[in-house]
């Protein structure tokens, strides 16, 4: 599908694919203003994702993993694949799963984005050492009740963004 989407965005004229799972044939597309076209990010947390931000992507789109197993597992993982296929090792955008708690949360399996507000930003720090250009944060929780009422997501995101603020004035004194 990848590959389909990204001929009909670079294709000139009308556009004829056949893949594997998808064919077409003289079908118009409009390009986009991008050049060669919009961003693409591969999510998900397998080899064969991996390989698909490798071959198709401009970032890899983790979702919900700890640091110790982005350091030590995922991301060289994507460095070696990156190598294996001679291209660049595509940008590293993780997703994490926002949920801000007034108590430390010192669970063993704590994901990134989950606890107190220390301890998010402390995440955020480590996402950015490990070379994060893009965090995205979430926070569905599975309950899709739940996402009926934005009221405490978007005061998450509320929070997080004023603490990045002060921290940054901090740094600029």
């Amino acid at each position: 599908m990848l590959e389909a989407i990204t001929a009909l965005w670079t294709g000139n004229g009308d556009v004829t694919y056949a893949g594997r799972h998808i064919a077409f044939e003289q079908v118009a597309a409009i390009h986009p203003q991008q050049t060669p076209h919009p961003p693409i990010w591969v999510g998900g947390n397998s080899e064969s994702a991996l390989r698909r931000a490798v071959r198709y992507g401009t970032a890899w789109h983790s979702i919900n993993q700890s640091i110790g197993m982005l350091r030590d597992r995922w991301l060289p993982a994507l460095r070696a694949e990156a190598e294996r296929a001679g291209k660049p090792t595509p940008t590293f955008a993780p997703r994490i799963r926002l949920h801000i708690t007034a108590e430390a949360n010192f669970d063993a399996a704590r994901v990134p984005g989950s606890g107190s507000l220390a301890q998010v930003h402390d995440d955020l720090g480590g996402l950015e050492a490990l070379g994060a250009e893009y965090v995205v944060l979430n926070w569905y929780t599975g309950d899709l009740d739940a996402t009926r009422e934005h009221e405490r997501g978007f005061a998450m995101l509320a929070t997080v963004a004023y603490r990045v603020v002060e921290l940054v004035r901090v740094r600029v004194r």
